[in-house]
C-alpha cells in the first residue's frame, strides 16, 4: 500500500513538472534595470518643451542634478560614458563607440569573426562586440582611479545574468559609429548578450539630422523578445545627440526644432515602454551623460538629468554618499547603484556610491534654476579668482612700494593703499556672503557688484567703529571668520555658490570645507588671536603669565582642528594636518613656549594622530563615510596598489594646478614681497613693525608652516600657502604703513 501511494504521488509530481515545463525556456531575471541614455538634454529643454512622460516621472520618482565630470579633462560624451560604466572618472579614446553585431560587417569582416582574432575567443551566442576594450585600458593607465572596462557585464556574467544594448546614435550610414552605450553592459571581453545596435535600428529621414532617425518600433519589439531574459538593459535613444552634433550645420531655428522633436519622439517612446516592463520589479534609469552644445557651439559645463523611478525611487528626491547633497549626485554613482538593486557586490575601488532617496520632493523648476546658479558662479570662478589675485597682487605692491618711498606714506597715498589693504582682507567676505542672494545666469553683473558692496561695507564698518588700526583689522577677521564658520556648521551651503568653495560642476568636492575656505579660516583665526592678544597686551589687560589667553586660545584652535578635520563637518583630512602644524606652531611662539626639532617632530606625530583618528572615526563609527573614511576602507581592501593609484592621482593634480593656477602668481608675489621687506630701506618701518606687534609675528610663523605642511599634503596644495600668507601679509603690511606714517 506504502509503495503503491509513493509510485503515484510521484507519477503526480513528474505530471506536474511536465505541465508547467516549457523546453528551451530561460528562467525569468527577479528584478531588472533599464537604463535610457537620452544625451545631451538639459532639464531647462524639459522644462521649454514639455515632454509628458519625462515630467510624469520626475514627479513620481526621484531626480536630481548629476555632475558628470570626467577624469583630467572636460566632460565629453565617450568620457561620460565610460565614467559611468567604470564607477570612476575615466578617460576615452578616439573610436570609442567601435560595437558592432555579432553579423554585422566592418570593413568587410563580421563582428563575430572579429572579436575571435582580436581576444582568442570564440563568438558564442552572443550578439554583439565592443572592440576597443585594450585601447580604453591604455587611456586610463595614469589616470589615478582604477579603471575595469567591462566590469558590469563581467560581475552580471559571473551570476548568471544577461545584459543588452539596444539603439545607436551613428551620425551617418558610412563611418561615424557612436556606440558608446555598449560600454555600459559589456563584459571585459567585450561581449553583450542581446542587442540591437546595427544600422538596422535607424531610419533614413532626409528632413533630420545626418538624414537619420531611430527606429522606436524595432526597439520596443527587440525589448519585447528579450525583457525576460536581460537583467541590464541600455536604450540609447540616439536622436538627441544627433540633434546635438548637427547644430553647427543648421539654422538656430532648425536646429532648435531637431532638439525638441527628438525629445519629444524619445519621450514617446518612454511612455511605450513604460507599458512593456515590471514597474514592481523594473529600476527605471533616465540619464543625460553629457551636457549639450549652446547657440555658439559651444559645451557648456553643467549638471545633467538623471531621474531614477521603480522600486524605492519613488516621490523623492536622490542623493548619494558621495555627494551627500539631496537634488545633486555623481554620474559615478550609476553603476554602484545598478549593482544594489540587482543584490550584487560591488567593487571596493568605485568612487561612486549607490543612489538613495530622500522624501522631500524637488521642482522641475528648483532644479533648473539651481543649475543656472552653479553655470553662472562656474563661468565667473576662473576671472573672478584672477581678479582677486591681481587685487591683492596691487594692494601688496603698492604697500611695498610705499616703504621704500617716504612720500607714499603721507596722505592722501596712504589712505588709497591702506583701503586697498583692507578691501583685499574684506573681499572673502564678500565673495562667500554674496552666495546667499539668488542669481540666475542673466545676472553676473550683480553678482559681482553685490560681492564687491558686502566687502566695501566690512571695510567702512570696520574705519567707522574702531579708532585703531589692528581693532579695525581684528574686527574684518572676526567676520571672516563668523561667515566661514556658520556656512561650515550650517553644511556649507554657500560654498556649493562660491568661487572659496567648490564647484558641483567640477566635482572636487560636495561637502565639508574646502582647502580655499580652510586656508582662509586658519589664516584668520591665527590673525584673531594675535591682533586680540596685542589689543589686550596695549590696554594693559593681560593675565599674569598669559595663563586665562593661553587657555582661550587654545580651546579656539582645538575647536577649529575639530571643525575642520570632524567628517560630519569639515571632512577634510589634509586640512587636520595642516590646521594642526598652523595652530601647534602659532601657539608655541604665542606664549613662548620652546619648539625645538624633537617637539616639532611631535606636532608633526600629534598632526597625524588626528587625522588618523577622524578617518578611523568616519570609516567605522560614522553612518555614511565621508570620502576620508572611503579612502582608508579602500586602502584596507586594496593595499599599497590602492594607496599608489591616490597618491599619484594627488601629484598629478597638484602638478597641473602648479602650472596653470593663478594663485602661483599671488605666492611668487608673496615670496618676493617677504624678501624686499626684509631689506626694505625704511628700517625703522621694519623695526617698529616687529617690535610694536610681536603677537603677528609669531602667528605668522604658524602660519608659514603650516601653508608649508598644507601644500605638501593637499591637493591644489599651492593656493593654501597664497591664501594663508597673502592673508598674514595684507596685514603686516597694514600694520607696517600704520608704524611708519
Amino acid at each position: 500500500m506504502f509503495k503503491r501511494g509513493l509510485i503515484l504521488t510521484s507519477l503526480l509530481i513528474i505530471i506536474f513538472a511536465l505541465a508547467i515545463w516549457t523546453p528551451g525556456a530561460e528562467a525569468q531575471p527577479q528584478r531588472q534595470v533599464v537604463v535610457l541614455l537620452l544625451d545631451k538634454i538639459t532639464y531647462v529643454d524639459i522644462a521649454k518643451w514639455n515632454p509628458p512622460t519625462i515630467k510624469k516621472l520626475i514627479l513620481k520618482g526621484s531626480p536630481a542634478l548629476m555632475s558628470n565630470h570626467t577624469a583630467y579633462a572636460l566632460t565629453k560624451t565617450a568620457r561620460s560614458y565610460l565614467t559611468i560604466a567604470s564607477g570612476n572618472r575615466a578617460l576615452a579614446p578616439p573610436a570609442s563607440g567601435l560595437a558592432i553585431e555579432s553579423n554585422e560587417s566592418f570593413d568587410d569582416e563580421l563582428g563575430r569573426v572579429l572579436f575571435t582574432r582580436q581576444t582568442g575567443e570564440p563568438a558564442g551566442n552572443s550578439e554583439a562586440f565592443f572592440l576597443r576594450i585594450r585601447q580604453i585600458a591604455a587611456a586610463n593607465e595614469k589616470v589615478g582611479f582604477r579603471i575595469i572596462p567591462g566590469q558590469i557585464g563581467d560581475i552580471l556574467h559571473r551570476h548568471g545574468l544577461k545584459t543588452a544594448v539596444l539603439g545607436n546614435a551613428d551620425l551617418d550610414t558610412k563611418l561615424s559609429y557612436q556606440r558608446q552605450a555598449a560600454l555600459l553592459a559589456m563584459d571585459s571581453s567585450g561581449r553583450i548578450d542581446y542587442s540591437l545596435i546595427s544600422r538596422k535600428v535607424l531610419k533614413e529621414s532626409p528632413n533630420r539630422p545626418f538624414g537619420l532617425t531611430t527606429n522606436y518600433q524595432k526597439i520596443l519589439e527587440k525589448f519585447a523578445a528579450i525583457k525576460n531574459k536581460a537583467s541590464l538593459v541600455v536604450i540609447e535613444t540616439g536622436d538627441t545627440r544627433r540633434a546635438n552634433e548637427f547644430q553647427d550645420l543648421a539654422l538656430t531655428k532648425v536646429a532648435e526644432k531637431y532638439r525638441r522633436l527628438a525629445l519629444l519622439e524619445a519621450d514617446s517612446f518612454l511612455n511605450k515602454l513604460l507599458n512593456q516592463v515590471d514597474l514592481k520589479r523594473t529600476l527605471i534609469i533616465i540619464v543625460t551623460p553629457s551636457p549639450p552644445m549652446n547657440e555658439d557651439f559651444r559645451v557648456i559645463q553643467q549638471l545633467t538629468p538623471l531621474v531614477l523611478f521603480g522600486p524605492g525611487y519613488s516621490s523623492g528626491t536622490l542623493v548619494s554618499e558621495s555627494t551627500k547633497r539631496p537634488g545633486i549626485v555623481t554620474s559615478v554613482d550609476i553603476a554602484p547603484t545598478v549593482f544594489k538593486f540587482l543584490s550584487l557586490p560591488s567593487p571596493y575601488y568605485l568612487s561612486g556610491r549607490p543612489l538613495e532617496r530622500v522624501k522631500k520632493q524637488v521642482s522641475l523648476n528648483t532644479l533648473t534654476r539651481l543649475n543656472s546658479k552653479f553655470i553662472l558662479v562656474d563661468g565667473l570662478r576662473k576671472t573672478l579668482i584672477i581678479s582677486y589675485v591681481i587685487i591683492e597682487i596691487l594692494a601688496l605692491s603698492l604697500a611695498l612700494i610705499s616703504l621704500f618711498f617716504e612720500s607714499w606714506r603721507k596722505r592722501p597715498a596712504r589712505n588709497v593703499i591702506l583701503g586697498l589693504l583692507l578691501f583685499s582682507l574684506a573681499l572673502p567676505i564678500g565673495i562667500l556672503a554674496v552666495s546667499i542672494f539668488n542669481y540666475s545666469l542673466t545676472s553676473a553683473l550683480a553678482y559681482v557688484l553685490s560681492l564687491i558692496f558686502i566687502s566695501v561695507l566690512v571695510v567702512a564698518l570696520a574705519q567707522l567703529l574702531f579708532r585703531n588700526l589692528y581693532t579695525a583689522l581684528l574686527f574684518i577677521v572676526l567676520i571672516n571668520i563668523g561667515v566661514l564658520v556658520v556656512n561650515l556648521l550650517g553644511g556649507g551651503q554657500l560654498n556649493l555658490t562660491s568661487i572659496f568653495g567648490y564647484s558641483p560642476i567640477v566635482a572636487g568636492r560636495f561637502y565639508g570645507i574646502g582647502n580655499q575656505s580652510m586656508s582662509l579660516l586658519l589664516a584668520s583665526l591665527l590673525l584673531a588671536a594675535a591682533l586680540w592678544l596685542e589689543s589686550r597686551s596695549k590696554s594693559g589687560k593681560l593675565s599674569s603669565n598669559n595663563r586665562a589667553e593661553s587657555f582661550l586660545v587654545g580651546g579656539v584652535f582645538l575647536t577649529a582642528i575639530f571643525l575642520i578635520g570632524f567628517p560630519s563637518l569639515g571632512a577634510n583630512t589634509g586640512g587636520t594636518i595642516t590646521a594642526v602644524v598652523s595652530c601647534s606652531v602659532a601657539y608655541a611662539y604665542l606664549f613662548n613656549l620652546k619648539l625645538g626639532g624633537k617637539k616639532f617632530i611631535l606636532v608633526i606625530l600629534i598632526a597625524l594622530l588626528a587625522t588618523m583618528t577622524f578617518i578611523l572615526v568616519d570609516a567605522y563609527l560614522l553612518p555614511g563615510s565621508s570620502h576620508m573614511g572611503r579612502f582608508w576602507q579602500q586602502v584596507a581592501k586594496g593595499g599599497g596598489s590602492q594607496l599608489k593609484l591616490v597618491i599619484q592621482r594627488k601629484l598629478a593634480a597638484n602638478l597641473r594646478i602648479m602650472r596653470y593656477t593663478s594663485w602661483s602668481y599671488l605666492l611668487f608675489t608673496i615670496m618676493v614681497s617677504l624678501i624686499l621687506l626684509r631689506f626694505a630701506p625704511a628700517e625703522k618701518v621694519k623695526m617698529q613693525i616687529f617690535s610694536r606687534y610681536p603677537y603677528v609675528a609669531s602667528s605668522t610663523i604658524g602660519g608659514l608652516v603650516g601653508s608649508l605642511a598644507g601644500a605638501l599634503v593637499n591637493d591644489s596644495g599651492i593656493s593654501i600657502p597664497a591664501l594663508m600668507l597673502g592673508y598674514f601679509l595684507l596685514v603686516i603690511l597694514a600694520l607696517a604703513m600704520e608704524a611708519g606714517k
